[in-house]
């Protein structure tokens, strides 16, 4: 299927289920988006019925996770996520959070001091979640991503992210304007996805 259908297929799926009140669906963004648009072409490839691939969306999106780190507390300041004054105090100490997406739920998942030190606390913690996913059995993805503001920085963060998953095959795409509005330029990011075979 072309991107276009998948698209067409993933609105209508959200769209119908708005229509009749049935609100609750996992969150797709970017850096789960793509696997998940493969997924929906093969099992549409398949024949499943679009209610059969949502349930199959949304039951793989439970075990989704996404750790974002970001260079610079103003856009959460402007998003409301935090105070002016925390804004401030955290701009003069450096101080960097580490959020972390399960699922549907955003939390801060660590605060530490520097960019260089979020982006190795977020690898590590990435080991950790990849391994505990992969002793529960699963099948699953490893991939990154960002709102870097030059191609140079987008494949310094891939490739920091590659060497420290040898064998696995990450693929960089731009945090989606859902995120990248409230993290702003210079956050980076990594995501766990759930394989969905037909």
């Amino acid at each position: 299927l072309f991107r276009a259908q998948i698209h067409a297929l993933i609105v209508d799926l959200v769209v119908n289920d708005d229509r009749h009140g049935n609100h609750p669906h996992a969150p797709l963004d970017s850096l789960l988006l793509g696997d998940a648009a493969v997924a929906v072409g093969a099992l549409a490839q398949a024949g499943l019925a679009a209610r059969e691939i949502k349930a199959r969306l949304e039951e793989a999106g439970g075990d989704s996770l996404i750790y974002i780190g970001v260079d610079t507390l103003e856009y959460l300041k402007r998003g409301g996520r935090i105070t002016p004054a925390v804004a401030a105090m955290g701009s003069v100490l450096n101080i960097k959070p580490l959020l972390a997406i399960r699922g549907e739920k955003l939390d801060t998942f660590a605060k530490v001091r520097g960019t260089k030190r979020c982006k190795t606390l977020l690898l590590e913690s990435m080991r950790r979640s990849v391994d505990e996913y992969r002793q529960r059995g699963l099948d699953i993805r490893v991939d990154a991503a960002g709102s870097f503001e030059s191609q140079e920085e987008a494949q310094a963060w891939q490739d920091m992210a590659a060497q420290a998953f040898p064998g696995e095959e990450i693929q960089y795409d731009p945090l989606s304007l859902s995120i990248g509005s409230h993290t702003g330029p210079g956050a980076f990011a990594m995501g766990i996805s759930r394989r969905i075979v037909a």
